[in-house]
């Protein structure tokens, strides 16, 4: 096997590199493949759609499973041999679903949302987070497991037998539901079929949330050329992660501050809009972490975490809610803060990335009587 040389980037030095896998979090559909069965379902549709409305009652369409396409007919065509049915509806796959996305959510979520970890910049999905914030990380992916298959409870004090298991006991039932209810209730009518619903066991094996924690190198046994050609592209690589993290937190702050700031603001004629704790809790959420995700040592943006979080912190929302004067201050002082930081990105995207740097150039091409293309046109 062969070996593997890694970079010691200086500005990751502090740094790891993460990669979160989901497992299960999307709906449930199949593929539709009679034209047939779907025009009797939309008739099916159609019918109790008509007899909701004359009876005078809300149609909640949320649990159907296949609506007809825009400007169909209602008559069977190929077109619905490119739908989708939804296979069933059932409140306890919904949570176990929305669980297993907060919980990847709340790892990399952009940092005014909260999140932990910053984009890398370097793949899709692959995510740079400070040392100091592993643990952390990690038992928030082993309480989110965790809470699959044992028993937990909610901050109301309801205990829940974990969400894979209230799943996985509704699932008997959710199937029939999707065989026997009307089309309104998530019922598939003529669409059913049971070979589209895996078993138990397989069900059981569909969900998880896990992640992975990576390192860059380059495998030793390659040919000295392209060894020297992958070292440049990755360390290129790792210069372009540090501008793409760098950018995630300035338009992550700049977010807050545009928040704030317009809802600080009340134009004439305007009334003063509802000022939550959350206006100046979230962004003092993102001045605490912001240490631990600067992991690019900006020191600009630093300086201006640090003068918002001396402002917001033991300030008084009521204030702001009750006096004027109060609520013009602190947007005065959010706008303030906002140009600082849209300045720095206004300078940052006038500097262009030379996404060649440090990659050795490709040997001049042997002269041609043909015409070289204009690629700004070709």
């Amino acid at each position: 096997m062969d070996s593997i040389t890694t970079l010691d980037a200086e500005q990751f030095k502090d740094s790891v590199f993460l990669h979160v896998t989901v497992k299960g979090a999307t709906p449930w559909t199949a593929k539709v493949t009679d034209a047939d069965k779907v025009q009797q379902y939309l008739t099916l549709q159609a019918a109790e759609i008509e007899a909701k409305r004359a009876a005078g009652e809300t149609i909640d369409r949320s649990r159907i499973a296949l609506e007809a396409p825009s400007g169909a007919t209602g008559k069977a065509n190929k077109t619905a041999l490119r739908m989708t049915k939804r296979l069933l509806y059932s409140p306890q796959f919904d949570a176990l679903r929305k669980h297993l996305s907060e919980a990847k959510y709340a790892i990399v979520a952009p940092p005014q949302y909260g999140g932990l970890a910053n984009p890398s910049g370097i793949m899709d999905g692959l995510f740079e987070l400070h040392k100091s914030l592993v643990p952390r990380v990690n038992a928030h992916i082993e309480e989110a497991k965790r809470k699959l298959t044992e028993p937990w409870e909610d901050s109301e004090g309801m205990e829940h037998a974990g969400y894979l298991v209230e799943f996985l006991a509704d699932y008997p039932a959710a199937i029939e539901r999707a065989r026997t209810a009307p089309v309104l209730d998530g019922g598939l009518g003529p669409l059913f079929n049971l070979a589209d619903y895996p078993s138990e066991a397989e069900v059981r094996a569909a969900f998880d949330i896990d992640r992975r924690w990576l390192a860059f190198g380059v495998p030793e046994g390659l040919p000295p050329e392209l060894r020297q050609q992958a070292l440049d592209e990755l360390r290129a690589d790792l210069r372009n992660a540090g501008a793409t993290i760098k950018e995630s937190l300035r338009n992550g702050f700049l977010e807050l501050l545009a928040h704030g700031r317009d809802v600080l603001t009340t134009k004439p004629g305007e009334k003063p809009k509802a000022i939550k704790e959350s206006l100046f809790g979230n962004v003092l959420q993102f001045c605490d972490v912001f240490s631990a995700r600067n992991t690019q040592n900006d020191t600009e943006l630093a300086a201006l975490v640090d003068q918002c979080k001396q402002t917001l912190t033991g300030f008084d929302p009521d204030k702001a809610r009750k006096f004027e004067s109060v609520r013009e201050e602190a947007a005065a002082r959010f706008a303030e803060l906002h140009r600082a930081v849209d300045g720095m990105i206004t300078q940052a995207k006038a500097r262009r990335f030379d996404f060649n740097a440090g990659v050795a150039p490709a040997p001049a091409p042997e002269p041609s009587a043909e015409p070289t293309p204009d690629l700004a046109t070709a």
